[in-house]
């Protein structure tokens, strides 16, 4: 697909360096419909499954993944509608833009920028959104695509595609899929917060996460008991506090100014919800401490 650019960079988190909301166009498009499936992607999954069925593979997680192969080929972008979206950068890193292809307002296709240290445009992420696999993140790295998969029971896998070769199941260290659960359905939800939601039906799954993904705060930022700015705060999280990520809410918030969406972390034993910008909090890296 002439669309994957290659990658050869240390990413950061995607939208750490914004810290404004940034200018949205859209493209018309109708009501959204329950189903998230394009009707090529539809159609075609039953003649994927016949040719996986011939090829002989030792493992399970081989079919698997030559059928999400096989729905991201069939997505045709002509067909579908787009919403471009941008975020300017609050310093000196570019514009993150992204492009959200839709069919009738179902997300089938997103693009979106990739950053190096520093703030710098360096390449196009990609991420697909099936009815059975609501979230897949592909990422390129010269000729090897890397494949992080939510299913639609909330299990997670990954996988990379070196070519034309074979796919190979990455393993995930133990104790260490939460996090990586949680990393993918936070990008997944700032992603999304980019669109209308009277134009656009979001399908980030209600996962149960254990609080693996680690955040840290960049600002004082207040706690609410329920995703409700307008009760009085439980607790003030101090600057420079770890905090476990459980979820985040697609309605959105404003506090200081600042427009995101909501966050439910896990502070010291305490759970609550918090304003997801990232001039409160950012994924804990080594570049953030």
């Amino acid at each position: 697909m002439n669309w994957i650019k290659n990658v050869n960079i240390f990413i950061l988190s995607t939208l750490g360096a914004f810290l404004a909301v940034g200018c949205i166009s859209h493209a018309n498009s109708s009501p959204p419909t329950d189903s998230i499936a394009t009707d090529s992607a539809a159609s075609g999954i039953d003649s994927i499954i016949a040719t996986t069925a011939i090829i002989e593979e030792p493992d399970s997680m081989q079919r698997e993944m030559y059928i999400i192969d096989g729905l991201i080929a069939l997505i045709s972008e002509p067909a579908l509608h787009l919403t471009n979206a941008s975020l300017p950068p609050a310093g000196s890193g570019d514009t993150l833009n992204a492009t959200l292809y839709h069919d009738n307002g179902n997300p089938v296709e997103m693009t979106y920028t990739l950053f190096e240290d520093g703030g710098a445009a360096a390449g196009i992420g990609n991420m697909y959104f099936f009815e059975d696999y609501p979230i897949v993140s592909e990422l390129a790295y010269g000729d090897t695509h890397i494949y992080n998969v939510l299913r639609r029971d909330g299990s997670y896998f990954s996988f990379n595609r070196s070519g034309q070769g074979h796919f190979r199941l990455i393993n995930v260290p133990e104790g260490a899929e939460d996090a990586k659960m949680g990393h993918l359905i936070r990008e997944a939800a700032d992603l999304l917060q980019l669109y209308p939601r009277n134009k656009i039906r979001f399908n980030v799954p209600a996962v149960i996460l254990k609080g693996d993904l680690q955040l840290l705060t960049v600002a004082d930022v207040p706690m609410f008991e329920a995703a409700d700015s307008t009760l009085p705060p439980i607790l003030m999280i101090p600057e420079k506090s770890v905090l476990g990520f459980m979820g985040a809410n697609m309605q959105q918030v404003v506090t200081d100014g600042k427009k995101w969406i909501w966050y439910e972390v896990m502070y010291n034993g305490v759970r609550g919800w918090i304003n997801g910008h990232p001039a409160f909090v950012q994924e804990r890296t080594d570049e953030v401490f």
